[in-house]
């Protein structure tokens, strides 16, 4: 089989582009608002279509597209990136994302068939883009109250009663308490509370991922064992590995670094099935890094090897492993649940920090002794999302993620009014005299005009009567009437608009600035343009 290419340029390769970026743009902006439409999608295999769902989720709806003309799937895929980097930063905002994506690119694309130059567009856009974000952070407003953190989770969610479970669950567990969103086999959805331990350091290769659709790696009930030490030869605990592998057991290693040798060994080892295993780098360095691991440790009831302890990593045997119920591990962060350490040895930890606390000066120090008494203090609640049927919880679990997300991050930076009035308010610090400002200016009308639009509303008309109405004034769609916002509860986290319109500007600089696509093609088969 030989693979060649297919190769078109110019305007030829932005028009394409251009078409497949609108369709993303119209698919996901459907869904906008109380009023936008439902999705149906039907996922195929190679066997044929193997499940249909209805959605309502911008997110699910833009990672469904795949076209088959090939150089407009380009254009979508970049799309796609803007609502992808927004859910994972927010947790939110991915149909605004792609909305705001196409309407900036939209706005490069014509001026440049007008003439224009696109790389002076781009930079002068970019500009604009950075004069209106810092708006956003003006007009936040803090979070403090439940009410308001039910507000966002309601919105969020699209269900009352979702949202005030997810609202409670962030409330309760406070500012360093972690939320999780897992599947549940019940029906119904129920919140269990565990202790748990995060840091934000992830598996130590790819090879050790369990789901590659999510970048994760989840190993159940397994053992744990934690050093200090740079680890560049096995043989130091061949007995240990050897003995693991003979009980079936897990393993959980956690180090200072790995070699390349050892962390591909680990993970042949692990896809063969001789050694179920999970090799995970420590954060931080220096002190901090050992403060961490001996947390960790504590928390396991792991034997902390290191220098600092006197314990070689050679002597290490099953007896000094420590347990949890679960460690989960993105490329960048790594969860431990249910530790099973010893509590009196827990508390006596504890009570040493908090002592520390009262006797330590340097800000520094202090805010990583804060982070160290979290993680033992504050524990992890789990949201078990259920449904009636497999497609339902699926699609409820997504909305509860979002919501978790949209919720932490307004009580991280606070809440602007909702209803995509914000980008009508921030716009006003342009000048549509100025070519690359008026992009942006334009551009900010389009998510309020397709909120309005989805509801049946003439966008211009209300738009007009926005001219004369107060500060956090804004359209409520369901009621077809101006209100405050704010008072209403119609609000957005402001980090999600800031994230929106970001990676939106992103996207559609990546699109404007393609002047070449090339596709690689089988000989066999036809690329359709």
């Amino acid at each position: 089989m030989r693979i060649k290419t297919d190769i078109i340029y110019g305007d030829t390769a932005q028009d394409e582009i251009h078409k497949g970026a609108e369709i993303v743009a119209q698919a996901v902006g459907s869904t906008l608002g109380p009023s936008g439409k439902n999705v149906a999608i039907a996922y195929s295999n190679e066997y044929g279509i193997h499940a249909r769902i209805v959605v309502k989720d911008g997110v699910t709806v833009a990672r469904s597209i795949d076209l088959d003309n090939e150089y407009q799937n380009m254009g979508a895929q970049i799309i796609k990136e803007a609502s992808w980097k927004t859910v994972q930063a927010v947790g939110d905002g991915t149909t605004v994302s792609a909305i705001l994506s196409f309407a900036l690119y939209d706005q490069i694309f014509k001026l440049s068939r007008a003439g224009y130059d696109p790389i002076l567009l781009r930079k002068e856009v970019e500009k604009a883009v950075d004069k209106v974000i810092g708006e956003i952070d003006k007009l936040a407003i803090p979070v403090k109250t439940l009410e308001q953190k039910k507000q966002i989770a309601n919105i969020s969610a699209n269900d009352e009663e979702l949202g005030e479970l997810i609202a409670k669950t962030v409330h309760e567990m406070g500012e360093n308490g972690l939320v999780l969103v897992e599947e549940s086999t019940l029906p119904h959805t129920k919140v269990e509370k565990t202790e748990g331990f995060q840091f934000d350091k992830g598996w130590a290769a790819p090879e050790f991922m369990t789901n590659p659709n999510r970048l994760e790696a989840t190993i159940e009930n397994p053992l744990i064992l934690i050093t200090d030490e740079y680890v560049n030869d096995l043989r130091l605990i061949e007995d240990l590995l050897n003995a693991l592998a003979t009980q079936h057991k897990k393993l959980v290693f956690l180090a200072s670094n790995f070699s390349l040798v050892v962390a591909g060994n680990m993970a042949d080892n692990k896809n063969r099935g001789v050694l179920p295993s999970l090799l995970i780098e420590a954060p931080s360095m220096g002190q901090n890094q050992r403060n961490t691991l001996s947390d960790m440790a504590v928390l396991t009831g792991a034997t902390f090897f290191s220098q600092s302890t006197g314990k070689k990593l050679a002597d290490a045997t099953i007896e000094d492993l420590g347990q949890a119920e679960y460690v989960k591990s993105t490329r960048n962060e790594t969860l431990i649940s249910g530790g099973h350490g010893n509590k009196l040895v827990i508390k006596e930890r504890v009570a040493e920090i908090e002592k520390m606390l009262e006797t330590e000066e340097m800000d520094f120090d202090k805010e990583k002794l804060k982070e160290r008494l979290a993680r033992f203090t504050s524990g992890i609640a789990v949201i078990k999302v259920g449904g009636a049927t497999e497609t339902e919880m699926k699609e409820r679990l997504e909305r509860v993620k979002d919501s978790v997300q949209a919720t932490k991050a307004a009580v991280a930076t606070g809440i602007v009014p909702g209803g995509e009035v914000i980008y009508l308010i921030i716009r006003q610090v342009l000048s549509p005299k100025n070519i690359a400002e008026n992009i942006v200016y334009q551009a900010l009308y389009q998510p309020f005009k397709i909120l309005l639009t989805n509801a049946g509303l003439d966008a211009g008309e209300w738009y007009e009567k926005l001219q004369n109405a107060t500060k956090h004034s804004g359209i409520d769609i369901t009621k077809q009437t101006i209100v405050d916002m704010v008072k209403e509860g119609i609000i957005d986290p402001s980090e999600v608009s800031k994230e929106a319109l970001k990676n939106a500007c992103s996207t559609a600089i990546a699109n404007s600035s393609i002047g070449f696509i090339v596709i690689q093609k089988n000989t066999d088969k036809d690329t359709k343009r």
